[in-house]
Parts: structure tokens; sequence; C-alpha cells
């Protein structure tokens, strides 16, 4: 089913009925970005990878745990985007929504480019069409998708009033990484205050006559904390069901459960005077707050994690001074350069890409790339490279590599592989 709407073909897929014998071409396949919200630990990943393992018509798929996405290739004559969606969804429990990978990718052996853009006017769908653009909405902004020049297509679309939303601007929105830190530490601090009296019933010194009156208070609030963990629990209902595997958060759930139900049976027998056990609340209590803690931990260090791919977003500046075939200049977005444009970099000021050195001399501060704090000597026939700053005077070079594919593109690529890198170990100990 192409759409993902048939259920008949939405199910072969989804179980991988159909078998990868017949391997599409790489051209065939459709690249899909998908946002994860949700995820409680670094083992997530693992179910996410499972679950799109069982799906024959996705044959790659890459997890970027700490941006919360999963970009993967799939077979459009197979299985949609929605399709694809919904039994992620239903097989880990995350929220899963379509996304877009901002900038340039090859999709169908086509170079398409999206961007988010705001419209002072609303657009004519049909006007759209016409040109081969293709505008899907978000949360406060469009995106816009298209095989044409960046800077042809938004010419084109001037008498709607198009503004280029900043990349980081347009992440910020679509992000989940803040959402899944916040939603762990509301659960962490709400179950680590419940866990307080249960353990004080437990351990303290108290009336012994009234222990029925501390252990119902302590069946009340640890049952507020097994609502709190429902999420662990329903995770490895559907570990079993749909990825048909055993993980944490099945022995987590069996050991609570047992602890729990075995303390609510001996309470129940205290009330009606027959002696069959006494009940310990505490430990099914202590043991989700701990796994809610470690939850909350887990979620801060994606998050600190994030720090050196943003520090190296920070150094790619979203402007630069375009020069005219006349002489005259204009201010220009960075992303919308094309190759042998003609930029002009004033003292102090950071190159927007990577480009060779057209006309003046002047030296380059290049350590943010090489650490060397001693300025570069720049003439004509030097190359620039993207993130450097302009310490002397003005330079004209001409763009060789457009934003998506220069130095500061490719070396926040390198840093985002190596954090997503794992090892044999760390499956082994999943």
């Amino acid at each position: 089913s192409k759409d993902g709407s048939s259920a008949k073909g939405e199910a072969s897929t989804e179980k991988g009925l159909d078998g990868k014998a017949n391997t599409p071409s790489p051209a065939s396949l459709r690249t899909l970005c998908l946002q994860v919200k949700g995820m409680d630990c670094a083992s997530c990943t693992g179910k996410v990878n499972r679950a799109l393992s069982m799906l024959s018509s996705v044959h790659q798929s890459n997890f970027d745990y700490f941006a919360a996405k999963v970009t993967l290739l799939y077979d459009p004559e197979l299985i949609g985007p929605e399709a694809i969606s919904r039994y992620i969804a239903r097989a880990t429990g995350f929220e899963i929504t379509p996304s877009t990978a901002f900038g340039s990718a090859k999709d169908d052996g086509k170079k398409v480019h999206s961007f988010p853009v705001k419209f002072g006017v609303k657009p004519d769908p049909e006007a759209l069409e016409a040109n081969g653009i293709t505008m899907t909405k978000n949360k406060g902004y469009c995106i816009l998708s298209f095989t044409m020049d960046p800077r042809s297509a938004i010419d084109l679309l001037k008498e709607y009033q198009p503004s280029l939303l900043p990349w980081r601007e347009a992440m910020d929105l679509s992000d989940g990484v803040q959402q899944d830190l916040v939603r762990a530490c509301i659960k962490s601090i709400a179950s680590s205050i419940c866990v307080v009296p249960v353990l004080v019933f437990a351990w303290a010194d108290l009336d012994h006559r009234k222990r029925n009156i501390y252990n119902g208070l302590s069946l009340g609030i640890t049952s507020i904390i097994m609502l709190l963990c429902q999420s662990i629990f329903a995770s490895s209902v559907r570990s079993i069901l749909y990825l048909r595997q055993v993980d944490t958060s099945l022995l987590v759930s069996v050991s609570t459960i047992v602890a729990y139900v075995y303390s609510f049976c001996a309470y129940g027998f205290q009330l009606g005077g027959i002696e069959f056990g006494e009940p310990f609340f505490e430990t099914p209590a202590l043991l989700l707050t701990l796994v809610l803690v470690g939850h909350a931990v887990q979620a801060f260090a994606r998050k600190s994690s994030g720090s050196a791919i943003r520090a190296l977003q920070n150094l790619q500046i979203d402007q630069a001074i375009l020069v005219q075939v006349d002489g005259t200049t204009e201010p220009v977005d960075i992303r919308l350069l094309q190759y042998g444009d003609i930029i002009r970099v004033h003292k102090d000021e950071a190159v927007g890409t990577d480009g060779i050195v057209v006309k003046g001399e002047s030296w380059a501060d290049e350590s943010s790339a090489s650490g060397e704090s001693v300025p570069v000597p720049k003439r004509v026939g030097n190359n620039l490279i993207a993130g450097s700053i302009v310490v002397g005077p003005e330079l004209d070079f001409q763009v060789t590599r457009l934003v998506h594919e220069n130095f500061l593109s490719r070396l926040q690529n390198l840093v985002s592989d190596a954090q997503q890198s794992r090892s044999s170990v760390q499956d082994l100990a999943d």
C-alpha cells in the first residue's frame, strides 16, 4: 500500500511478510525523518531499531539518540510515512511524528532542498504545485521542499512575502529532547516526594498498634508511584507482544508488581486478623523511584551531550554579503548561496561557507578548526573555511561548497556519528 491506508498492505509490511528477496535499487528508496518523544534511556534506541528491523520495507535506519530523531530509507511502493510512524508508536509506546531534515539531500535520485519558511500572505497551493514546490504545515511555520535552485524558488514566491526561519528556531519548535527531560524530572520529583513517607512507615520506630493505618497509607502512596510508572509497565508488554524480546523494563515490571501484589495480599490478611506476612510496600516504591531518577539523569545527560553540536551550529552565521555582477552588494541568507557566488567578508566577520579568495589580502583566524591562535595569511587563490574569522582587511571569495556541505557541516556530522556509535559490549549489556 503506497499511502499506508490499506489494512492488508500495511499488515503484511509491518510484519515483514513480503520478504527481502527483491531489494529495490537505492534510487527508488525515499528518505524519512522521524521525531521520537518519550524515550527514557539510551536502551530505548534498541526498541526503535528492533521495530524498524521488523519492517521489510525499511532498508536502512540511523538513530540520533541525542537529537531524538531517526532517519531511514523506505520503499514508497510498499509503505507510507504514516504507516511507519503508527507501527513504531504502537510497538514502542513512543510518540512518533514525521519530521523534516532541513537542508539539501538526495531523494529519488534528485537533490531536494527543504527549508522552514514563514509567509506574510497565505500562498496559493496551486501556484506552488505548478512550480514543483511542496508545502507542509508545521507549528508556526511551513516547510517548503523543492528541487530547483533555492534562490530562484524564493524569488518565485516574493508576492507571498516569504521569510526563511533560522534553523535553530525551527529545530527548537520540533525538538522533543527538552520535553522528555521535563517529563522525566516531574515524574522523578513526584515519586521521590511520595516515597519518603513510605520509607518512614516501614523503617521508623512507630506505634505497632497503628500498623494497619501505616500500611494503608503506604498502599495508597505506592499505588500513586505505580501509576507514575505506567509507561514502564506498558513498555514491557509492548516489548513482548510487538518486538518479541525481553528487556530491562520487563525485569522492573515483574519484580515491582510481584512485590506490590504480595504486599497488598499481606495487608488484606492483616485487616482480616490473619497473620500471613508483613507487607513491604517500600520495596516497589523505592525501586521504581530509583528507576525514575535514573531516567531523569539520563535525560539530562542526553540534553547536555548535545552541547558540542550546538556549539558548532553557533559558529555557522545566518547571512552573508553577496557581491553582484555590477559591484553592488546585498545581504543574503547563507542557505540561498550558489556555487560561484562572490561573497565579501569584512574585518572581524565570520566566513559563512568554504571558498577561494578572489580579491584582497588579509589574515584569517582558523582556531575554531585547527586550534592555532596565530592568524593565517590569505591572498588570492587561498582557501577559506566556514567558521573562520577575517582579522584584517576585507576579502572577496568565491563559494566552492554550499552550507550543507561546508567544513562546519562535515564536522557536525563527524561529531554526531561519534556520539551515535555503539560498541558490541553496550548491545550485550542491554
